[in-house]
């Protein structure tokens, strides 16, 4: 027969020591796995693969208008920054579709929306930093796009400083 070696401690209740960060924190908490969640981080590689295919089809009309502009050095006549989001547009509506249902669909099916809400974080706190986590990754996948055109217009420009100046 084996003998046992293990001890059951009677330890009672244990108060919490730690600071109290209160309700900016739990909004905090839940806009940072927004951002998360929206990205797949922490995740699986399938939960990665549609946001970073996404993502890399609103930067590729960018990247490809860049490169042509730097290699005809102004030759031909081509799309600036209102026609990119013409391009993009199309992708960033899918982005968003898909997006939004996840981050809020996700929480009712699995019923933690109570856990979220028991204290100190209200209704209201909760739809607000969802709703800015979304807001925060769709405005990165717009202004990336445009940052990576304006910088490859800038370097092919023959003088940067004469293209900032008009086209800012």
């Amino acid at each position: 027969m084996t003998q046992r070696t293990g001890e059951l401690f009677d330890l009672g209740y244990q108060h919490y020591d730690g600071p109290r960060e209160g309700r900016m924190r739990a909004r905090k908490a839940v806009f940072f796995d927004g951002f998360r969640t929206t990205l797949g981080l922490g995740r699986g590689a399938g939960a990665k693969v549609l946001p970073m295919l996404l993502f890399g089809a609103a930067m590729a009309p960018a990247i490809i208008i860049a490169l042509i502009v730097s290699l005809t050095n102004d030759l031909i006549d081509l799309p600036g920054h209102p026609e990119y989001y013409q391009v993009v547009s199309i992708v960033l509506l899918i982005f968003t579709a898909i997006i939004a249902p996840e981050l809020l669909c996700a929480d009712r099916r699995n019923g933690v929306i109570s856990l979220y809400l028991v204290r100190p974080l209200s209704v209201t706190d909760y739809v607000a930093a969802r709703w800015l986590a979304f807001f925060a990754i769709t405005l990165l996948l717009v202004y990336s796009g445009q940052i990576v055109l304006l910088a490859g217009l800038i370097l092919s420009a023959s003088d940067p400083v004469d293209y900032i100046r008009d086209n800012w």
